[in-house]
């Protein structure tokens, strides 16, 4: 048990310290949580950025009236790509391109 006696007061600037210390603590744990808080939504929205937007699946009609550009090469590689996605799952459409090829080539 400690008595009045045993009490001695704190040298001069001691609180001072000790309290400069711990708003230095909180600033630096709030500037932590905010650095967090911005390379999260910073790596959210580069993610985002860099996502290509679906592109919608085309119609077998979009594919029969675009085919002759497509067989000339005079369409942008958005849309090459999307007519080769449909005709690896379309036989039709891939007959269809494969005849323009071959007549369009001849």
């Amino acid at each position: 048990m400690t008595t009045k006696q045993d009490w001695e007061p704190c040298p001069a600037g001691t609180i001072k310290k000790v309290k400069d210390r711990q708003q230095e603590a909180a600033r630096t744990a709030t500037l932590l949580r905010r650095a967090v808080v911005v390379g999260a939504i910073s790596a959210g929205s580069l993610f985002l950025w860099t996502q290509q937007p679906a592109q919608p699946a085309l119609t077998c009609r979009q594919v029969c009236d675009q085919g002759e550009e497509y067989v000339r090469e005079q369409l942008s590689p958005d849309l090459v790509t999307a007519i080769a996605s449909h005709c690896k799952t379309c036989r039709r459409c891939d007959k269809h391109i494969t005849r323009l090829q071959r007549t369009m080539t001849a």
